[in-house]
């Protein structure tokens, strides 16, 4: 009877992008059949840097070996040192109360987030649209033209603001986010979005845009008024990509 694991999720997420957690949460479901006494009774996690060499039997990353738990839920990973933008593919099997194997379930991943020292984008937003205590301005646009010497295989968007932004790519809109990057406390924290871009990047002349608003940073928010944190919106963002032949 095969009951290998499936739905696998990284921080509750089905491969996720830009995981800020260095050490994740990994969870898995069991197929549902109708056994008597069927239960989990210990598991194996192998993480690695390729696909290949997960499929390999080689887990450079991690080898959790077995390990006697019903626990599939919210698991840590405890492998390697965890990189900044790096891919992470992993599987797991688990041990039902006969001591019987399943098979590996299908192979899953999930990427980390951009780490801080390896921001080289900086600021930017209008030196003139500035509303005020009790009144907006007129939203930025913001625009870049950009020529690529080839079709990217690979390409990531790392964005956020102070304030609302959306971003643009070739005249489609990037992600399906409403007023990203959402609600935080700006002296704490400043969310950042990973987008997977490699399809909306073309060879020769592309273009990026964004739009910025308010949002909580700029505007109202709640009976402390408008501009409690900035007095106009910013953009970070930064665009990395890498061509067939390794080009970046």
């Amino acid at each position: 009877m095969d009951l290998a694991p499936h739905t696998l999720l990284c921080d509750l997420m089905v491969n996720p992008l830009g995981i800020e957690q260095r050490q994740p949460q990994l969870s898995w479901q069991l197929p549902a059949i109708d056994r008597r006494g069927l239960r989990q009774t210990a598991y194996e996690i192998h993480a690695a840097t390729t696909e290949s060499l997960l499929k390999q039997g080689q887990p450079d990353l991690w080898n959790s070996a077995r390990v006697e738990s019903d626990q599939n839920v919210h698991v840590l990973y405890a492998g390697k040192p965890l990189r900044s933008r790096q891919r992470v593919f992993w599987r797991v099997r688990t041990w039902d109360e006969k001591g019987s194997a399943s098979k590996w379930s299908d192979t899953a991943w999930f990427e980390t987030a951009i780490a801080p020292p390896d921001w080289k984008a900086d600021w930017i937003g209008s030196p003139s649209l500035i509303g005020g205590k009790k009144t907006g301005a007129r939203a930025p646009y913001l625009r870049k033209a950009l020529n690529l010497p080839c079709k990217p295989t690979e390409a990531r968007l790392y964005v956020t603001s102070l304030g609302a932004n959306e971003f643009y790519l070739n005249g489609t809109k990037v992600g399906d986010v409403v007023f990203a990057p959402g609600w935080t406390d700006y002296r704490k924290r400043i969310q950042v979005h990973t987008y997977d871009v490699s399809k909306m990047l073309n060879e020769g002349d592309n273009v990026l845009g964004a739009l910025l608003g308010d949002g909580w940073g700029v505007g109202n928010i709640a009976w402390v008024g408008r501009q409690h944190y900035f007095d106009r919106p910013f953009l970070l963002a930064q665009l990395e990509w890498e061509g067939p032949h390794g080009q970046k």
